[in-house]
C-alpha cells in the first residue's frame, strides 16, 4: 500500500520552502586591499603607453577585457588607439597580461557545504556562509617576453544567506561584488605602475608604440 505523506510532512515542506523562497543571499567585499581613486595615481608622462586588444582574447572574457581597458585608458598611462599603432608589430615594445581569477579553495567549500546545511536545517535562522577568494595578477612584459615586474593583489567577497538579506539583495549581488573587487585591484595595479613609472623603477620608455594586452578571466 503506498504511503502518502502526513499533513505534519506537507506543512514543514511548505514551511521549508516558504523561507527558503524568503530568505536572501547578499555578498559583501573584502576589502583587503586600499581603494584607490584615479586623484591619488602619480602624474602620467606626456607619451602614452598604446594598448591593443589581440585577436586571441577568448569572446568570453572580451568584455571584462575592454572594461579593463576603459579603466587603464582613464589612468592617462595608457591608450587605446590602434591607428597609431603599427599592424605589423613592429613597433611593439611592452606586453601587459591581465589573470583575474577565482582562487578556488577546499577550506572555503567546506564550509560553505557545512553552514549551508545548517542554515537549510534551521530555516535559515542561523545563517549561511560562503568565501570566494580572487586573485588579480598584472605581467609587465618587454617584446621579448622578458619579465619587467609582476603585480599580484588578492582580496575576497563574503556571502550571506539569510532572512536578513532579502532586501539587500539588489545592491549586494555576488556579480556586483566581483566587479568592484575587480576594478579595485585595477586601481591598486595603476597606483603602483604609477608611481613605478613615476619612480624609474620599470626602466621603460613611455613610447607611443604598439604594446600587447592580454587577459584571462575565469
Amino acid at each position: 500500500m503506498e504511503s502518502r505523506p502526513s499533513r505534519f510532512q506537507r506543512n514543514w515542506a511548505l514551511l521549508v520552502g516558504f523561507f527558503f523562497c524568503m530568505s536572501g543571499c547578499a555578498s559583501f567585499p573584502g576589502k583587503e586591499i586600499p581603494d584607490y581613486s584615479f586623484r591619488d595615481l602619480a602624474p602620467p608622462p606626456t607619451e602614452k603607453i598604446c594598448l591593443v586588444v589581440p585577436e586571441t582574447v577568448p569572446e568570453k572574457n572580451r568584455t571584462s577585457m575592454e572594461e579593463a581597458i576603459a579603466v587603464l585608458e582613464k589612468s592617462g598611462y595608457f591608450l587605446k588607439a590602434p591607428e597609431r599603432c603599427t599592424p605589423d608589430g613592429e613597433s611593439i615594445q611592452y606586453a601587459l597580461s591581465l589573470d583575474f581569477r577565482n582562487d578556488v579553495k577546499a577550506a572555503n567549500i567546506a564550509v560553505a557545504i557545512l553552514t549551508g546545511f545548517i542554515s537549510g536545517y534551521t530555516l535559515t535562522i542561523v545563517p549561511g556562509y560562503g568565501r570566494d577568494d580572487f586573485i588579480l595578477t598584472a605581467e609587465f612584459r618587454k617584446k621579448d617576453g622578458q619579465l619587467i615586474k609582476k603585480y599580484v593583489y588578492q582580496d575576497h567577497i563574503n556571502t550571506w544567506i539569510h532572512l536578513t538579506m532579502l532586501f539587500m539583495m539588489p545592491n549586494h549581488n555576488p556579480r556586483a561584488a566581483i566587479n568592484e573587487i575587480y576594478q579595485r585591484m585595477l586601481m591598486n595595479f595603476l597606483y603602483d605602475f604609477s608611481r613605478d613609472v613615476q619612480k624609474g623603477s620599470l626602466a621603460m620608455q613611455t613610447q607611443s608604440q604598439g604594446n600587447n594586452i592580454n587577459s584571462s578571466v575565469s
